[in-house]
């Protein structure tokens, strides 16, 4: 998306197709990095969510507590190294160009 590879245009068509050079172009580091943690925050809150209401139906259960505390850490942890990733990655001066 940020830095196409992997084909080349003719004649306003895509030819010449690479799938293996299109995954890989000089942003997929970066970009898999921002997504893993985009991931891990939305599972951690969607994971928090579910033991908060088993909580709600018995809250002296001490695995839902657990859990809850585990799963809402994680999801808070990783929503604020998210837009900082976002940041170092997008911030000015740093160069995916490979020339």
């Amino acid at each position: 998306m940020n830095t196409p590879a992997g084909f080349q245009i003719i004649d306003g068509k895509p030819a010449n197709i690479d799938p293996i050079a299109a995954m890989l172009n000089p942003a997929a580091l970066q970009q898999v990095i921002h997504m893993t943690i985009a991931a891990y925050a939305a599972v951690g809150f969607a994971v928090a969510a579910i033991h908060a209401f088993m909580l709600l139906r018995d809250p002296k259960n001490p695995f839902h507590r657990r859990a809850f505390a585990i799963a809402f850490s994680l999801g808070a942890l990783m929503a604020v190294m998210q837009p900082l990733s976002g940041d170092f990655f997008g911030a000015a001066g740093f160069s995916l160009s490979t020339h």
